[in-house]
């Protein structure tokens, strides 16, 4: 596991948050 592997992680999972809450438009 590389280092700066869980800020990936949490850029991910506010990504995914955002597309649930609708105000990710991609």
């Amino acid at each position: 596991m590389r280092p700066g592997m869980g800020r990936d992680m949490r850029a991910v999972g506010s990504y995914i948050h955002g597309r649930e809450m609708g105000w990710v438009a991609q």
